[in-house]
């Protein structure tokens, strides 16, 4: 049965669990996951996992992900985005770009960023947004987070449009914010859109009610991170079944010498196995395994 990512286009207005159950009713699939919530009033990509695919999204997680996202100044709202309830108005500065550049090339690099109060953060198992929902905010800590890119896209009387690219975990509503403090004021996102996920391009998605008619990247070609190592049917099989992985076994095997710490095993026909990781003492350990679609 089909097994891979299928990449999607969010729309707005509706959570990435609806897209995700729409899309599963095209595909007809029961087994199926996805890849970095969007926020309902987000659009953009949203990678589905099918079948055996649905293993790998904890590994697509640390792909580099780009936004297109629009800021809103002197508002801010609870939820740091326009849907949100208002709780504070500033004074708009003079938008130039150069001022918005700068603040920009200040959010670039490894930075500490405090994620929003609406956010699937947990506090002591509750979900902060949650909390937020029953007048408890509370406020999880600043969290290391890189930013690999940033540029000013357009600037329009109270806003400005801006394209991120950025590591997991970064929250582009709590950019907006600190953003809007750089320039000495509030802000907000007004709108935001995802345009790649990893491999996966806007470009090339399609809608949620279109899922059956998108192209199935397998879970290599989704992973492109990954170092990958090709070993024949028989040992994957082994690795499956839980055989102890050695350097020896590796060398046999023609794999030469891992230079990663995880990394994926791949049969011949491109079929994923497995993924391994190196640990400290330099041993290996068999991280998840990846059984054969099963035909119809």
């Amino acid at each position: 049965m089909i097994s891979g990512f299928i990449c999607i286009n969010k729309p707005a207005g509706i959570t990435s669990f609806k897209a995700v159950r729409t899309a599963a009713k095209s595909l007809g699939s029961k087994k199926t996951g996805h890849a970095g919530t969007l926020d309902p009033f987000a659009t953009g990509v949203l990678p589905i996992a099918i079948g055996e695919a649905t293993k790998a999204v904890r590994y697509l997680h640390l792909t580099e992900k780009t936004y297109v996202a629009t800021i809103r100044f002197g508002i801010l709202t609870d939820s740091l985005d326009i849907t949100g309830k208002e709780i504070a108005t500033s004074a708009v500065p003079s938008l130039t770009a150069d001022a918005i550049d700068e603040a920009l090339k200040q959010m670039q690099g490894e930075i500490l960023q405090k994620p929003p109060s609406f956010s699937a953060i947990r506090i002591n198992g509750r979900r902060l947004y949650d909390l937020a929902r029953n007048g408890e905010p509370a406020e999880a800590p600043a969290r290391k987070v890189v930013i690999h890119e940033t540029a000013l896209i357009d600037i329009r009387e109270n806003e400005a449009t801006v394209r991120v690219c950025c590591g997991t975990g970064t929250y582009i509503r709590s950019l907006a914010r600190d953003i809007g403090a750089l320039l000495g004021t509030h802000a907000i996102l007004s709108a935001l859109c995802r345009t790649s996920y990893g491999p996966f391009e806007l470009s090339s998605s399609v809608a949620p009610e279109n899922a059956a008619q998108g192209y199935v990247f397998s879970i290599a070609e989704a992973l492109p991170h990954l170092k990958m190592l090709i070993m024949q049917a028989e040992a994957c099989n082994r690795i499956r079944n839980g055989m102890k992985i050695d350097r020896a076994f590796l060398s046999m095997e023609g794999a030469g010498e891992p230079v990663e710490a995880r990394f994926a095993i791949i049969e011949p026909g491109g079929e994923f196995a497995a993924v391994i990781h190196r640990k400290e003492d330099d041993s290996f350990e068999i991280e998840r395994v990846f059984n054969r679609p099963r035909k119809p």
